[in-house]
């Protein structure tokens, strides 16, 4: 993971300064490739770091969105057993029953499997396929049909409207 790399390259810049202070103090001036060496980690160090605090900033984003969207799909979901009443529907209808129009293959942001660490290294996630990966649940699956019908009503009666005008 990037987090254990990031800390070898510590361990190992820390041992290479040990290293140079030692020969230092005794009298011996560092060869110039250690002396690259160890600027070459202090500037790898710092680009690591970067990376990892912007993969945790993505991260967190990515968690609050998730969090806010399966906040609307409840709300969704709500609505959608209100509108349904007591008809015996289903709010979890078949997408070939929706709408003619096929259904985008979702795209999910960025996720701590796509950056090669975990976010805690306690809590490991099991690995997924990637087609497990790419499914929507069935809760967006629900939102998504959802919409698109309301577009598709939307559309159909559009036509009927502008006949009704003068």
């Amino acid at each position: 993971s990037l987090e254990s790399e990031l800390n070898q390259l510590r361990r190992t810049k820390k041992n290479t300064a040990s290293k140079q202070r030692q020969m230092r103090k005794n009298g011996v001036e560092p060869p110039q490739a250690d002396q690259a060496a160890l600027a070459s980690l202090t500037q790898t160090i710092g680009e690591r770091q970067k990376l990892l605090e912007r993969i945790r900033k993505q991260l967190k984003t990515h968690n609050s969105l998730v969090q806010d969207y399966q906040q609307q799909d409840k709300r969704v979901d709500g609505a959608l057993s209100i509108a349904g009443g007591g008809s015996g529907q289903s709010s979890s209808y078949p997408a070939s029953a929706q709408s003619p129009v096929p259904s985008p293959a979702y795209q999910p942001a960025v996720s701590p499997m796509d950056c090669g660490f975990a976010a805690e290294p306690s809590h490991t996630a099991p690995p997924r396929s990637e087609q497990a990966f790419m499914a929507p649940t069935a809760g967006q699956q629900r939102h998504f049909n959802f919409v698109q019908q309301m577009l598709v009503d939307h559309h159909q009666h559009l036509p009927q409207q502008q006949q009704q005008q003068p």
